[in-house]
């Protein structure tokens, strides 16, 4: 599980990797100056803390803390949308290759169309769902 642990007042953002977040927050803490909370966390391994630390590596303050700086911060805050992209890119992607691979009768074709309808109506349920959180 990837988390996201921030310093009391809007102080730095540590990019992290555990399998018990809040037992890793406790840890931190011993060690820490000021409180700490965690803001976010996301699924992920080391691989994904590993992006992630490079992804905002402009914003590096040192080791795995990062300044929190309005990047980083829509980044947290936007995680649940970047989850369902992720998960849909993820499965479209392996659909397309399926479907490049697989397609050559006129059942493929209706497939196509509905799915793309389905997708369409998916879209509109998850933003209403987006705009009322």
């Amino acid at each position: 599980m990837i988390y996201f642990v921030q310093e009391e007042n809007n102080g730095l953002i540590k990019i992290g990797y555990s399998t018990n977040p809040e037992k890793r927050l406790k840890t931190l803490q011993s060690k820490a100056t000021k409180k700490l909370s965690i803001m976010k966390t996301r699924e992920g391994d080391y691989d994904t803390e590993s992006f992630l630390h490079i992804k905002f590596l402009n914003h590096l303050a040192y080791n795995e803390w990062f300044y929190p700086h309005k990047e980083l911060i829509d980044y947290i805050k936007n995680l649940d949308e970047i989850m369902i992209e992720e998960a849909y890119m993820d499965g479209y992607g392996e659909l397309l290759c399926y479907m490049q691979n697989n397609i050559d009768r006129e059942d493929d074709i209706i497939f196509l169309k509905k799915l793309k309808h389905d997708l369409r109506y998916l879209i509109k349920q998850i933003s209403k769902k987006l705009k009322n959180k």
